[in-house]
């Protein structure tokens, strides 16, 4: 088959109109395992049932995952936003064990797919997740590329996001096919134009793949 060079410098098969060239992957729900938030979050007297919701739009969880505050300025905020007992360093020790691992067979997945697709991530993580899982070089050389929000300063489902993305990576925004387990963040990067799918585990990735032709 004929090959051509794609806009992310990588040598890709000859495109049609509405075939895939990048895929990205939300991280956390997608790749790697989380816990239930309640388990970090024990003791607060906000509802289980609204716990993820109330986190979603903390500010304080903001600042932390685009990369304007540090561990402990972050800690304290989250004790004193949820009502939590806990002292900073307890908290921030129970805060990374939230992702477990990675889900079985995500890192054979993302090398497979390497082999004939340019692989990137986009997640709102912090340094102290990422640090955790930066150490594994099967995950971190599984991607092409990383885009990650606290090194971005942005934050998905911002827009802002998506256009720093499509800058860098130099391809059509209908070429992309995003991953992630958040139905907002996927409504957002289909309102910038990509094509994206909510996802949960390696094997939903797997049977997205099958029904856009591309496994």
């Amino acid at each position: 088959m004929a090959t051509t060079q794609s806009g992310t410098g990588q040598t890709t098969k000859d495109l049609t109109d509405n075939e895939i060239e990048v895929l990205l992957f939300d991280l956390g729900g997608v790749i790697i395992e989380l816990s239930d938030l309640s388990e970090v979050m024990a003791g607060t007297p906000v509802a289980s049932t609204e716990l993820m919701q109330h986190w979603a739009k903390s500010e304080h969880v903001f600042q932390f995952e685009s990369g304007r505050c540090d561990r402990h300025t972050f800690a304290r905020g989250i004790i004193e936003e949820f009502g939590l007992s806990h002292e900073p360093e307890d908290f921030l020790e129970a805060f990374g064990r939230w992702p477990t691992g990675f889900y079985e067979g995500s890192l054979q997945l993302l090398a497979e797919l390497k082999t004939h697709y340019h692989t990137a991530c986009l997640s709102n993580t912090n340094d102290l997740h990422w640090d955790s899982f930066a150490t594994e070089s099967a995950f971190v050389d599984g991607f092409h590329d990383h885009f990650l929000s606290f090194r971005m300063g942005l934050m998905k489902p911002g827009q802002e996001i998506f256009r720093a993305v499509l800058a860098q990576l130099d391809v059509p925004a209908d070429r992309i096919l995003f991953f992630d387990d958040s139905p907002r963040n996927v409504e957002a990067a289909r309102q910038s134009g990509l094509q994206a799918e909510v996802t949960r585990t390696p094997n939903e990735v797997k049977r997205h793949l099958q029904a856009y032709g591309l496994w």
